[in-house]
Parts: structure tokens; C-alpha cells; sequence
């Protein structure tokens, strides 16, 4: 059985005496778990003490039995330890190298390089990208950029993939085909992955389950017609307000998106 992600972290925010960023308690388990929230309510920051990358004040964070932080018995591993894939916003492909060269970046060193680049050039066809191989990321588009981005992620064999809103500055038709690429993935690699956007119909077509985040902390977790409710129909209480972007713009609602409108994941595929 595949392990769960529980997390139980809490965040002080710096310069306010005993306020938090982040108090949270919750569980991912293997699919996809989407995290909604405004501007600010604190999804990098979960994201980032997923990763390690920021370091709760109070907390327990473990992987099934591996306890990857645990402020009590003052154990903090190491972000390249955790076999952790983070896929940011920006991407954060290395400009200087090829597509091969990022994918292969996170890979196990223990393997011989010939392998290691064989493997990389299997998934980045697998992702429809082989053609980038050996070019640079100022040549990808934008859509090539995720599908490399992610080849890079899934190239590590991680134990937990966390996306942070990495399909925003996307158009329609990129973020349908990479929304469909991201189900197929982790149904294939069975563990958890948390997944922050602000979009509902994004939410509602990918996601297992749906937490929403309000001033670092959990105010609802379900399924996503128990948070976000029936495609079509006004969002439940908490999610009243208009989809917001980072800046806090408002941003198109998953109407005007129609093959991100909430349809099940199932139903997408067969439809094209």
C-alpha cells in the first residue's frame, strides 16, 4: 500500500509575535490533492515545509513511517533526502543546459551517465517533447517549458510531487492537454501529489480531493463537490469570492474555461 503525506506544521510570521503564516493539520493521499485558497493564505508555505524548504517553528511531517520533520524530537531531513519533486511557477529550468541536462539533473548519481541520459530521453519523448533533447529552455514555449519541467521532476522518482501553480500563465488548450498528462502521470506513479491553483474548474477536473487554505489554515477538505460543489452551480460557503491570481486579480472563472469545467478526469479523456 502506498504511503500517505501527513503534515502538521505550524509557521510563525516573522515580525508578529505568536501569529501564523501556516497552522495546518492534514493528509495526501496517493492522486491528486488540490489546495485553493487567495493570495497569500499560505500555500507556498506548505508547499515549502513539504520540501523542506521552510522550516515550521511546530510540527510533525512524515511519509508514511519516514518523519521528515518533527519538532519535539528535533528531526529536520534534508531537502535532497526527502525525494521530494518540486515543479515552481518560474519552472526554474537551468538556462544552461539542455533538455537532457535538466532532466538528468536530480537523477541517482549511482546510475552510469549512459543510462541516466537514455532514461531522460525516454520520458521526455514519453512527454511529447524528445524533440528538445539536446536544445536549450530559451527555445521552449511555454508549453514546453512544463513538459520538460516535469519530465525533470519525474525523473527523480519522487516521493511526493508538488506543483506550484505551474500551469497559470498558460493558455486554455496547454493547460487542457498538461492537466490530462498530470492524471495520467499519477495514476502511473501512484503517490501523492499536491497540486496548488486558483482554478476551480482546474480543481474540480483533476483532483481526489480538494483542501482550501484562508489565513494558513484549513477551512474545508473533501471531495471536490463536497468543496467546490456541482459543476456549474455557485461555490460553497468560503469560496464565494472571484478566482484570484498571485497579485490578486481576478481571473477568468472555470466557465469560460469549457474543457476545464469540472468534467471528471474519465469523462475528459474519452471526450478527446
Amino acid at each position: 500500500m502506498a504511503d500517505v503525506l501527513s503534515v502538521r506544521a505550524q509557521v510563525r510570521r516573522a515580525g508578529h509575535g505568536s501569529a501564523f503564516q501556516l497552522d495546518v493539520a492534514l493528509e495526501a493521499r496517493p492522486g491528486i490533492t488540490c489546495v485553493l485558497g487567495p493570495s497569500g493564505a499560505g500555500k507556498s508555505t506548505l508547499l515549502g515545509a513539504v520540501a523542506g524548504l521552510v522550516r515550521p517553528d511546530a510540527g510533525r511531517i512524515a511519509l508514511g513511517d519516514r518523519v521528515w520533520f518533527d519538532a519535539a524530537r528535533k528531526i529536520d531531513v534534508s531537502t535532497d533526502r526527502r525525494r521530494v519533486a518540486y515543479v515552481f511557477q518560474s519552472l526554474a529550468l537551468f538556462p544552461h543546459l539542455d533538455a537532457i541536462g535538466n532532466v538528468t539533473y536530480g537523477m541517482d548519481r549511482a546510475l552510469p551517465r549512459p543510462a541516466r541520459r537514455d532514461a531522460a530521453e525516454a520520458l521526455l519523448h514519453k512527454l511529447g517533447v524528445g524533440h528538445l533533447a539536446r536544445r536549450r529552455p530559451r527555445t521552449f514555449s511555454g508549453g514546453e517549458a512544463q513538459r520538460v519541467a516535469l519530465a525533470r521532476a519525474l525523473a527523480m522518482k519522487p516521493a511526493v510531487i508538488l506543483l506550484d501553480e505551474p500551469f497559470s500563465a498558460l493558455d486554455r488548450e496547454l493547460r487542457v492537454s498538461l492537466v490530462m498528462l498530470v492524471r495520467e502521470l499519477v495514476d502511473e506513479t501512484a503517490v501523492p501529489l499536491l497540486h496548488v491553483t486558483h482554478s476551480h474548474g482546474e480543481a474540480r477536473a483533476l483532483a481526489d480531493r480538494v483542501i482550501r487554505i484562508e489565513h494558513g489554515r484549513v477551512v474545508a477538505d473533501g471531495t471536490p463537490a463536497e468543496v467546490l460543489g456541482a459543476p456549474g452551480s455557485r461555490a460553497p460557503r468560503g469560496d464565494e469570492e472571484a478566482e484570484e491570481d498571485e497579485d490578486g486579480q481576478p481571473v477568468r472563472p472555470a466557465a469560460d474555461l469549457p474543457d476545464l469545467d469540472g468534467t471528471p478526469m474519465p469523462e475528459l479523456l474519452r471526450r478527446r
